[in-house]
């Protein structure tokens, strides 16, 4: 892994419980730059913002697509990151 990419791993898994990070930018840009923060929102958001049609797929249908994003795109992301991730994911559609 890249510095950033454990950086941006770092982020997700520090502050898994905080506003989807955005509670959390100014201490997250001090500690590891804009383009570390920038990055792990834009990697919470297309997690949550996959296409699901919630009147046939259930949660596991939706942490799986996820799932298979992450290995696909973001393989590099941390199992803390993708804990973290998961958990974002269900707090945000539960």
């Amino acid at each position: 892994m890249t510095p950033e990419q454990i950086a941006i791993s770092s982020a997700l898994s520090e502050h898994m419980s905080s506003n989807r990070l955005m509670d959390m930018e100014a201490k997250i840009v001090a500690k590891h730059g804009r383009a570390v923060y920038d990055t792990a929102r834009h990697i919470i958001e297309e997690s949550i913002n996959q296409p699901m049609d919630w009147s046939r797929d259930t949660m596991e249908d939706g942490l799986s697509r996820m799932a298979a994003m992450h290995r696909e795109k973001y393989p590099w992301l941390s199992a803390d990151a993708r804990s973290a991730l998961a958990f974002i994911f269900t707090f945000t559609w539960k």
